[in-house]
């Protein structure tokens, strides 16, 4: 059903009204779906759409808090891309997100920054999918996700992308972290992003703990004073 089926059914939009400012879609494969949606409207508006085809148990206790905003949020936006269809949001021991629509199951990473929230959906390959937005203030942590082959390459960097690489490196282990979807995934010590340039769009990302060796093809993108990274495990 989803994507291509999807698509040649409802050729125009996924989107089944204007109410949701849709920010960008990014189609990774003719899988996969990358929706990202500019938060606009104010939390009364977003408990308005969330309606009664959407299923899920962990909700927040609290969904006028900034939690439950995103939550509100990334919910909603679901709820327009697969419109008249029910909804489930599935979560595991660990946390880790599962998405079935009218029975059928897909993978689904979500994410949210400040006023952004989006969902990466692909009925094939695990996904991962972060945001995060570009802040001076990730230099103080830096020591304890920056290992030291990534420390060779990024004092490299001219002082005024230091921050860029910071927050790209950890958007990209984010990502990682929520494909693996298992705790105990050190930030510093099991994964690594490989040297990349700003100029690049697709970059490699590893884990590496004990006997667990992968290697992930990753893409980023500038958007306004956020970074986007996503990926498809395939």
């Amino acid at each position: 059903m989803f994507l291509k089926s999807w698509q040649a059914t409802h050729p125009n939009s996924y989107f089944r009204n204007s109410i949701l400012a849709l920010f960008k879609k990014i189609y990774p494969d003719e899988n996969s779906i990358l929706a990202i949606w500019k938060i606009d409207e104010r939390k009364e508006d977003l408990v308005n759409l969330i309606d009664e085809r959407l299923h899920e148990i962990s909700k927040p206790k609290n969904v006028h808090d900034n939690v439950g905003k995103h939550w509100l949020a990334s919910r909603a936006l679901l709820l327009q891309l697969f419109d008249k269809h029910k909804v489930e949001v599935h979560k595991d021991l660990n946390n880790k997100p599962s998405l079935v629509v009218d029975g059928k199951r897909y993978f689904i990473a979500i994410t949210h920054s400040y006023d952004y929230a989006a969902v990466m959906i692909s009925d094939r390959h695990e996904v991962g999918l972060d945001m995060e937005r570009i802040d001076k203030r990730i230099g103080r942590v830096a020591h304890k996700f920056i290992n030291d082959d990534e420390l060779l390459y990024v004092s490299k960097v001219k002082e005024d992308d230091l921050i860029l690489y910071q927050t790209i490196i950890w958007s990209a282990k984010e990502t990682i972290y929520k494909i693996y979807g298992r705790k105990e995934l050190d930030f510093k010590e099991h994964m690594s992003v490989c040297a990349f340039q700003l100029k690049q769009d697709t970059f490699s990302g590893r884990i590496h703990k004990l006997k667990e060796q992968h290697t992930l093809e990753m893409k980023f993108e500038q958007i306004q004073e956020y970074i986007l990274c996503y990926c498809l495990h395939i």
